[in-house]
């Protein structure tokens, strides 16, 4: 692609979902295409294809927001190749518009990657996060593993992911101070942590 088209892509990126640095902090605003429609629509769909082309994650999350047919195989492509949170959250919109369980090896794999450069777990709390939103034996026992993760913030979301599939009440983990105090803290008793936490969710009621 010419540099003209690289630099229309990134142009109209920007005005539209923001800078790298806000769409890394506030996400992705996928609803500010999905909402468009007739020529707005097709003149989105066409500069996405764009980034989609130009290697963009970013563009092939929205194009799967859009549930754009055409881009479908290039949008499985990018899931593929790419990495961390924007493998994680890629992979959770293809879910959420096609409930496909097995995208979740996708955000386990993220999970399970331990890199000692990534001292504060940047994308495993994200693929904590969105393995709420996925049924399933291999996503709860990636969670559960992860109660007793090395990483403060891979517990805390652990946590509170298993609390928002299980259903437990108060819905947040900082309302059981009895677990939050073993997590919270990198010396805690994380193992103890997780058997309370079951202990919860022996004990919710039946919906």
């Amino acid at each position: 692609m010419s540099e003209a088209g690289r630099a229309a892509w990134l142009a109209w990126k920007l005005r539209t979902f923001g800078d790298e640095k806000s769409i890394w902090h506030d996400g992705l605003g996928v609803e500010l295409v999905t909402r468009l429609r007739g020529a707005a629509r097709a003149d989105a769909l066409a500069m996405l294809r764009q980034g989609l082309a130009l290697g963009d994650v970013h563009a092939a999350r929205a194009l799967a927001a859009m549930d754009d047919h055409d881009s479908a195989a290039a949008v499985r492509a990018a899931l593929d190749r790419s990495a961390g949170n924007e493998r994680v959250w890629l992979a959770v919109t293809l879910h959420q518009r096609h409930r496909e369980p097995a995208l979740a090896s996708h955000l386990i794999a993220v999970l399970q990657a331990i890199d000692p450069q990534q001292s504060w777990g940047a994308g495993r709390f994200d693929a904590a996060i969105g393995l709420r939103h996925f049924a399933g034996r291999d996503a709860e026992a990636a969670l559960l593993v992860a109660v007793a993760d090395a990483q403060y913030l891979v517990r805390y979301h652990a946590c509170e992911s298993l609390i928002f599939r299980w259903k437990i009440k108060p819905p947040s983990i900082t309302k059981h101070p009895d677990i939050f105090a073993e997590i919270r803290d990198d010396a805690g008793d994380h193992a103890l942590a997780r058997e309370r936490l079951r202990a919860l969710a022996r004990r919710r009621p039946i919906a």
